[in-house]
């Protein structure tokens, strides 16, 4: 992964989030304290850039991780920012309840109650449909999406303004306080947003109005 985008992914945490840190209680496990889902396409192929800030309560082992991908992912790799090293993954036979490819990764002790991990993947698709699982409490989810050349519809995030990131515009969408078994629903595919038929009537309204004025026959005199 290129370390340009890596030290971006290290920022977002400020762009996004008064202060750059939140922390938040679990009573068991890890809270996703922040995930940042960066979305791109170059030619024919979607590449994925995922951070998640990991929160653990102070005492707790957390030995190892379940992130869920779309199944079509490819040339995933995993990062452990916090200890500077890549990881190992194994991919489970079977799938989540939203169809995503299940993916455990084993973690090392940590003496800080933070863990900040990078998941890179690609996929080659013309679109794509992901019902993205919720597996872990997640405090603040960002998906950013380029302001041109993408088009997104999405059950679960909504619009929340904009950001630049390496001289590119990006769409950003969000949700808080997700509890795990929530599916967000994201139906990715090139050029622009989707605009509902009915949007266009006041549009051809307007336009048939103009032409039935400027094309009808002057009165005799």
């Amino acid at each position: 992964m290129p370390q340009k985008l890596l030290s971006l992914f290290l920022l977002l945490g400020f762009v996004l989030l008064p202060g750059g840190r939140l922390w938040a209680q679990a009573a068991q496990g890890p809270t996703v304290v922040q995930e940042t889902l960066v979305i791109t396409r170059e030619g024919g192929t979607w590449r994925f850039f995922d951070t998640l800030t990991l929160f653990l309560p102070e005492g707790e082992a957390l030995n190892s991780l379940t992130v869920a991908l779309p199944k079509g992912a490819r040339d995933i790799a995993i990062q452990d920012l916090t200890r500077s090293e890549t990881l190992s993954f194994e991919i489970l036979s079977r799938l989540s309840r939203g169809g995503n490819l299940l993916l455990a990764i084993p973690l090392g002790p940590s003496p800080k109650e933070e863990r900040q991990l990078a998941i890179t993947w690609k996929e080659e698709s013309a679109r794509i449909l992901w019902e993205k699982d919720v597996l872990y409490p997640t405090v603040n989810l960002f998906i950013l999406i380029p302001e041109k050349g993408v088009a997104l519809r999405a059950k679960g995030v909504f619009g929340s303004g904009k950001e630049t990131l390496s001289q590119t515009s990006f769409r950003v969408y969000s949700s808080q306080q997700l509890l795990p078994g929530t599916l967000v629903r994201l139906d990715l595919s090139p050029g622009r947003p989707f605009s509902p038929w009915w949007l266009l009537l006041p549009i051809l309204g307007i336009l048939a109005l103009l032409l039935w004025r400027f094309r009808r026959p002057s009165p005799p005199r």
